[in-house]
């Protein structure tokens, strides 16, 4: 949704560039043999939605390394949580809980938490 927004396009344009540019990064397994791809849609949707609002209302350094940090989050956990929904949706939930309140020191707290969190799931 986040590149589809971004570029001003449909959902499967932005796959496909999406796989294009990442192509060779892209777990083929997970994209064949889950059955859960709806509900990691959602759960993705949700994330990169309130990264995009976020995006809109904050262009000062600080706001974009936080977007560049919540975003490696979200990517580690992803890769962590590869069949695990329930757990991707809780990380996903605090990120966007974080993106809501955000301050510029919220930073240096996020980056301890997150951590202990990614490492306790």
């Amino acid at each position: 949704m986040f590149v589809a927004e971004m570029d001003r396009c449909k959902f499967d344009k932005a796959a496909a560039k999406i796989l294009q540019l990442f192509g060779t990064e892209v777990d083929e397994e997970l994209i064949v043999a889950s059955g859960n791809n709806s509900e990691r849609q959602e759960i993705m949707q949700k994330f990169s939605a309130s990264v995009f609002d976020f995006r809109q209302n904050h262009s000062e350094k600080h706001a974009l390394d936080f977007i560049e940090y919540i975003c490696w989050v979200y990517d580690r956990s992803n890769e962590l949580h590869k069949y695990d929904n329930e757990a991707l949706r809780r990380l996903v939930e605090h990120c966007v809980e974080h993106i809501d309140i955000y301050t510029p020191q919220l930073t240096l707290t996020l980056q301890k938490e997150y951590l202990k969190l990614i490492c306790n799931s």
